[in-house]
């Protein structure tokens, strides 16, 4: 046996083919495993996934997928694992509630290449423990990412804990304009301040980018207040330009003014000028008023 699927079921590779129907009729003629009995090479290119076991080596050189979307599996490797430069494992971690996939090597581990996580929920400063190994550990990962988040990694003697460590919203690819760069500045403070009442949103973000990068600047955009709030900036503006006349009556040198019967009488024409550019003190809006009288 050379494998064991998820849900218990044994698996065969026969001359590089997986069998499925001649499993009972292999399996007595296939010699029993021991550690490095047999060897699993994924080539560049390949894909290695849904399996809970594998009863060999593993030699990676393309994709493992530790587990599902679910982000709680656990794949058991009974012999070595070494993985190339060119290799890319990927595991789906909640680093607020503390689960997601785990490998588990019973031999030695051999680390190179790529970590790719796809993270449900990330929180800077959690850690959690990716790969337990019953022999030794040598080597590191080259790169460990997700779509949004850079993550840090620990290798010690029973394996590889791995954490978010930061964060970077305004991405040459995404092509943000001003305003949606201020949201992703704000942000990153926010993931700087390690409040796990954020952690899923950030997961939902990561995942929405790496469905569609394009569109990034977009789901920005939903987060903030928008267009509801421009008209209240425009009446907040326009009620600012009429206290200032209301209050101001004759204090300006250019005004032409008539008094009577103690009141102040002012002929003026205006022009207001609003702006949202996501850089205002005013939750982005900003405006100027000119008056003559």
């Amino acid at each position: 046996t050379l494998g064991y699927y998820a849900d218990g079921s044994q698996f065969l590779d026969l001359a590089g083919q997986t069998s499925t129907t001649s499993l009972a009729a292999a399996a007595t003629s296939a010699p029993k495993l021991g550690r490095g009995a047999m060897r699993l090479v994924n080539r560049r290119g390949g894909l290695l996934s849904g399996a809970s076991r594998y009863g060999a080596d593993v030699v990676n050189h393309g994709q493992l997928l530790i587990g599902g979307s679910d982000g709680a599996s656990a794949l058991t490797i009974d012999g070595d694992f070494t993985q190339s430069a060119s290799g890319d494992t990927t595991a789906v971690v909640d680093f607020v509630r503390q689960r997601g996939d785990a490998l588990r090597v019973k031999g030695d581990a051999d680390l190179d290449g790529k970590l790719s996580i796809a993270p449900s929920a990330v929180l800077k400063g959690a850690v959690f423990d990716l790969i337990a190994v019953d022999g030794t550990v040598s080597g590191g990962f080259d790169s460990i990412r997700s779509e949004l988040f850079t993550y840090g990694q620990q290798v010690h003697a029973d394996g590889l804990t791995i954490g978010p460590i930061m964060a970077d919203f305004d991405q040459k690819r995404f092509g943000l304009n001003a305003s949606q760069k201020e949201m992703s500045r704000y942000l990153e403070a926010v993931f700087e301040s390690s409040d796990q009442t954020y952690g899923e949103t950030f997961g939902d973000l990561d995942a929405a980018v790496a469905l569609d990068a394009s569109s990034f600047g977009a789901t920005l955009d939903a987060l903030t207040p928008g267009a509801s709030l421009a008209a209240a900036a425009a009446n907040i503006e326009l009620s600012q330009s009429r206290f200032d006349s209301l209050l101001s009556c004759g204090d300006a040198a250019w005004d032409r003014r008539a008094s009577i019967g103690g009141r102040c009488v002012i002929a003026q024409t205006s022009g207001r000028s609003l702006e949202q550019d996501g850089r205002g003190g005013a939750k982005g809006y900003d405006g100027a008023v000119f008056s003559m009288a």
